[in-house]
Formats: structure tokens, sequence, C-alpha cells
């Protein structure tokens, strides 16, 4: 079991282009191609092409037999990067060389730095850890947990049952499931940044204890009920009937008419295309407005609850920048932009929800959604994605 640990080498990221990586592959992050020793059981090396110090550490099991443990790459004696417990053991009667045996075979942990990162965990069930820059990781063999932490990060768990990990709350993140069975998690307020996780990774899990299957992710027609869990489901064509159960889910209707209901938990509900119907139930609930707004994706949010409640607008067909600003919001009876700055507007005596890209412009406002009427609604009832 091996931590590697990579520091900022002079802008340069981790590299390890292998599935089954020795510590050349390693070395070669830094431009080196072999590490310089004078009789093979190297305690120190000095890298001359960019001035890196390579230091083995190693203890002798016997006449013929070395056991390297750590190794240490340093650039005028300050520390660049570490491999511990790598616990390599060497024959040399055998002609065997260190530098050319594989390292991460094992449980390793692998902990990329501040630039862009290449990882492959090998076999073994390994841990991986992009840090910052945009990293690509890969788990390869074994049951792997993969962080890409900052960044916009390309992450494939490769065999086994494999992780995508994630720092904060799952509401804190916009995911989109692709038809390939990809998926794309994406953080709201940019401090995370956003990853593209292949399909051979079956789960999404965040820092505050939620957990999504993504092999439950898919098209699906019909009616579906949740569990006690945290379930998550994706409509199809069809007009479907879906009932997330006590957990925190994530229903998304499809192109249908569909009817969806959260439950007691903190659910998401996004109705997609047709004219939706959609439920939250009790606990604090986002209703997800993520398509062009027309008339055929008009959807009514039953219980819609200003105190409870939000909804999230897509700003890629919402154009209402960062956030709703309350110059953007507008309450009236007509349904219509008072002026140039009304982006959306609520009208109280019906309930329904408008939107208008240029206010009192030559465009007209499209309804996108209803509520109840009468509600006390503010601009910070809206959040931006």
């Amino acid at each position: 079991m091996a931590h590697f640990t990579i520091s900022n080498a002079a802008g340069t990221g981790m590299d390890m282009p292998y599935a089954d990586a020795s510590i050349n592959d390693i070395i070669q992050s830094y431009g080196v191609t072999e590490i310089i020793s004078d009789d093979g059981s190297v305690l120190f090396a000095d890298m001359a092409e960019t001035a890196i110090d390579v230091t083995a550490f190693y203890a002798p099991l016997s006449a013929s037999l070395f056991n390297f443990t750590d190794f240490g790459f340093s650039v005028g004696g300050t520390p660049i990067g570490s491999i511990n417990g790598v616990n390599l053991v060497v024959d040399r009667t055998k002609g065997e060389e260190f530098h050319s045996k594989v390292i991460n075979a094992s449980d390793d942990t692998l902990q990329g730095n501040d630039y862009a990162d290449w990882i492959h965990g090998g076999t073994g069930n390994d841990t991986v850890l992009g840090a910052g820059a945009d990293d690509v990781l890969f788990g390869d063999g074994g049951d792997d947990m993969l962080w890409g932490e900052v960044g916009e990060d390309y992450i494939d768990g490769g065999t086994g049952v494999d992780v995508a990990a994630f720092s904060g709350g799952l509401y804190e993140y916009h995911i989109i499931w692709i038809t390939n069975g990809d998926t794309f998690v994406s953080n709201l307020f940019g401090n995370q940044g956003s990853d593209y996780v292949v399909a051979s990774t079956e789960y999404l899990a965040f820092t505050d204890g939620n957990m999504l299957n993504t092999g439950v992710f898919g098209f699906h027609n019909g009616n579906f009920t949740g569990s006690a869990g945290n379930d998550s489901f994706l409509g199809a064509s069809g007009n479907n009937k879906v009932r997330g159960g006590a957990g925190l889910d994530w229903l998304q209707g499809g192109s249908g008419n569909d009817a969806l209901y959260g439950g007691a938990a903190i659910d998401r509900l996004q109705g997609d295309g047709g004219n939706d119907a959609l439920y939250g139930g009790a606990n604090t609930d986002a209703f997800v407005f993520d398509l062009k707004p027309t008339k055929r994706n008009k959807d009514t949010i039953k219980d819609f609850s200003v105190k409870d409640d939000f909804i999230m607008l897509e700003n890629a067909h919402f154009k209402v920048g960062g956030s709703l600003s309350s110059a953007e919001f507008r309450v009236n009876t007509t349904g219509k932009a008072q002026d140039r700055s009304d982006k959306v507007i609520y009208d109280k005596d019906s309930g329904v929800l408008y939107y208008d890209a240029d206010g009192t412009g030559s465009k007209a406002g499209v309804a996108f959604a209803t509520i109840s009427k009468n509600l006390k609604l503010k601009h910070y009832d809206f959040d931006v994605i």
C-alpha cells in the first residue's frame, strides 16, 4: 500500500499514465527518464537535467534483498513530492531494478497537486485525489474512490465497484445524466468545479452522506415508487407517475406529461418536457426548470411553500445573470413586464410564473409554471444554475 503525494513541481502535474506504473513513470512527471545511481541500490540521486534530488529509503533484508519503503523528491532542499509505504522488495541477484518495478498494484492513495494531473490507480482498491486544476483520474482495477476536487475533471472508475466523491451536500450540485450512461456533475456555487463521470463509475457520493447509484439512471416509462432510501429516476417519453419515497430523491420526468411526488425528505423534482404536475411533499424541495420555456413544457407545482421550497432556473434559458435580482422580479396581476429589467413575473391572481427575455421589449413573456395564488413570493425564492 503506497501513498503518492506530489506537491507543486514547477507547474507540473502528477503524471501516472499507466494502469500499472513503475517509479520511473512517476519520475517522468518531472521530465526525468531514469534515476541515476552508482551501484543499483541508490540512497540518493541528483537529477542534473531538472535539479531534482531523489532520496530512496530502504532496509536490507539480506545480502541480496532490499526493501524500498519511501522515496522523496526535492529541489534545492525544498520537498516537492513523495511516495511513502511502497514496501517494494528487490532481488539484486536477479538483476531487478527498483525503478522499473510496478508500485501501484495494491491498495494505494494517490494525491495530485494544484496543476493538471493524469493519474491511474492501477490494480487494488485505491483512493485517487486530483486536488486543483483539471485532472484525469482512472481507478482501473479494484473498488476505487475518486475525488476530482477543484477543477473540471474526468473520472473513470474502471472495473470493480467505484465511487466518484464530491465535497458538500447533494443539493449543492447540478447533475445531468447523459444518454450513454455518463453523468456531468457541476457545483452550483463554483467552488468545486464540474466533473465528467463515465458510466463505469457506479456511485456518486457527497460528504453530507447522500449517495446516488448511477446504475439506476436511465430512461424509464410507467409508474415508479422509490424506497425508504435515496432514489433517482429519469423518465422517457411516456406519461409517468413517480413517487420518491421517504429518502432524499431526485426525480426527472422526461418528455411526457408526468406526475412527480417527492415525499417526506428533501427532494429535487425536474419535470423536463411535457406539462408536468410536481408535488414536493414535506420538507425543503427544489423544483428545476432547465429547458427553454414553451407552452409544451409548462409545469404545475402543486404544493410550493415560500417558507421551505425554492425554484431553480437554468441560466442557459433563463438569462438573468448569476442570480435573480429584485429588479428582475415582478409581482402583479397581469403577468406582464412593467420595465425593461423585468425577467420573471408572478401573476398573483392566477399563480402563473412568466419569463420575459427582454422585459417591455418586443418579445412576449412565456408562462413556464403555475404555483398557488397570492403567495408572498420574493426574488430570493429562485436560484440560478
